[in-house]
């Protein structure tokens, strides 16, 4: 089966002409990322889903498709990528020696006003303390540059957004499934 969301290994992707989707294998990815980090205890029991967005219809529409089947998630909207930033800062516990992570994903918009979605993404995962944070780019754009940038900068899935509500409704729907 083929799955119109995009996974691949941070820094791995080489985009070509027929890299528009990827197998049911890869979509493996992001949920092993999350399972692991499960096992290792490495997230808190109340972490949080960070929605990087700054248009508030697909914001509403992330949030209600994601709360539809109760992910025991809160989800907490920026809307800009400094907002996201400083948000992101002030998310980390000190538990003794061991730093952990309220964060449990990442969405993220790319065309960000004040600081661009690539810079927020190269923040987190050039970060030590977020590095090892999933995030998946939910973007408008589909070109095969700013999906190789993506994964060179270390995102873990990429979704460009469909025109249609209904094809909207069915990538986030793929995230909530990920994440339950």
């Amino acid at each position: 089966m083929i799955f119109p969301l995009l996974f691949a290994k941070p820094g791995k992707f080489k985009p070509t002409a027929s890299a528009t989707y990827l197998t049911e294998g890869a979509q493996g990815l992001l949920h092993n990322t999350i399972t692991t980090k499960k096992r290792k205890g490495y997230f808190l029991e109340e972490t949080k889903i960070l929605l990087v967005e700054d248009d508030p219809d697909h914001a509403d529409l992330i949030i209600d498709v994601l709360e539809t089947e109760n992910i025991n998630k809160e989800v907490v909207l920026m809307k800009d990528g400094r907002e996201a930033i400083n948000y992101l800062e002030k998310t980390y516990i000190d538990k003794g020696n061991e730093i952990q992570s309220q964060i449990y994903l990442v969405i993220l918009d790319l065309n960000l006003p004040r600081v661009h979605g690539m810079d927020v993404l190269k923040f987190i995962k050039q970060n030590s303390e977020y590095s090892s944070i999933p995030v998946v780019v939910l973007t408008t754009s589909s070109d095969h540059k700013t999906l190789g940038e993506a994964y060179k900068y270390g995102a873990n899935g990429y979704i460009a957004k469909p025109l249609t509500h209904e094809d909207f409704v069915d990538k986030i729907t793929m995230i909530r499934n990920l994440v339950n």
